[in-house]
């Protein structure tokens, strides 16, 4: 599984997406998202799907689904917490909250709905050259022979394969308790994420994210940092693996391992936080 990390334009997710998720949630009221969701990927898409088969839409699907949600008081105020950005962030960390706030069902379609919104709306690095995103970044621009052009690319930037992300919290959380922790918050599965997660679905794939302000806390512990070699990174990767297919007794643990990604993942952090933006991690 690669794990890309993505701008994320907090603005347009805390104004404009999550209010009209809730508006539709709490108020039973869908006009604003349907407007959105109509201009998604998902939706033009399934615009080809013949007529008997339109109630396996996702939109449709979802419809259903948010209709038969539980309204009780209590309920509703649960609703206001996952559809409030900011009040849903602060209480998010799955460490530090047994009970983060949730729909206690399934919510396949919804969660389809809420990606394609993001993907289309949120996601600003698909809507510049690779030429540009470079440039921002302050890295010279990729050449057909260059070795990192599958890595940064307009869709996101690469920092990793499962299970070698553990490989950058290591290296991170000998830097900064504080790095580590917001590097699990975005990468590992310690944020929870408003309708769930699943690897691999186009639409489901996003693990975490982090905020602007995040962005900017872990760009001033980053700021100065000296980053790893990756010839020497992955060398070392290929040490640790054959030490452990050969069994070898008191070896190191994965997360000790150098990080190849160093350089990736510290300019997808520089770069988000020169434009303002967040970070979400997808895995897929």
């Amino acid at each position: 599984m690669i794990v890309r990390v993505h701008g994320f334009d907090w603005h347009i997710y805390a104004e404009h997406i999550m209010p009209s998720l809730k508006q539709w949630i709490n108020a039973e009221d869908a006009s604003a998202v349907y407007q959105l969701f109509t201009q998604t990927r998902c939706a033009q898409e399934e615009e080809a799907v013949p007529a008997p088969l339109r109630d396996l839409l996702t939109w449709p699907r979802a419809q259903a689904f948010v209709k038969q949600l539980p309204r009780s008081s209590r309920i509703r105020r649960e609703y206001e917490l996952l559809c409030s950005a900011e009040a849903f962030t602060r209480v998010s960390d799955r460490y530090a909250h047994l009970h983060t706030p949730r729909l206690h069902q399934s919510a396949e379609a919804l969660r389809t709905v809420w990606g394609a919104l993001i993907e289309e709306y949120c996601l600003p690095w698909q809507r510049i050259s690779i030429d540009e995103i470079t440039a921002l970044a302050g890295i010279a621009a990729p050449s057909e022979t260059d070795d990192d052009l599958p890595e940064i690319t307009a869709v996101g930037i690469m920092v990793g394969r499962l299970p070698t992300t553990l490989h950058l919290r290591g290296w991170l959380a000998k830097i900064s308790i504080c790095a580590m922790a917001l590097f699990e918050l975005l990468v590992c599965g310690r944020r929870s994420m408003p309708f769930g997660y699943l690897s691999g679905d186009p639409f489901g794939c996003y693990i975490g994210y982090l905020t602007p302000d995040e962005i900017r806390q872990l760009a001033l512990i980053l700021r100065d940092v000296q980053l790893p070699d990756r010839v020497q990174a992955e060398a070392d990767y290929q040490q640790f693996l054959m030490q452990q297919a050969a069994g070898t007794q008191g070896g190191r643990m994965i997360d000790e391992v150098l990080p190849a990604y160093a350089g990736p993942f510290v300019k997808a952090v520089q770069l988000a936080e020169r434009q303002g933006l967040g970070l979400l991690c997808s895995v897929g």
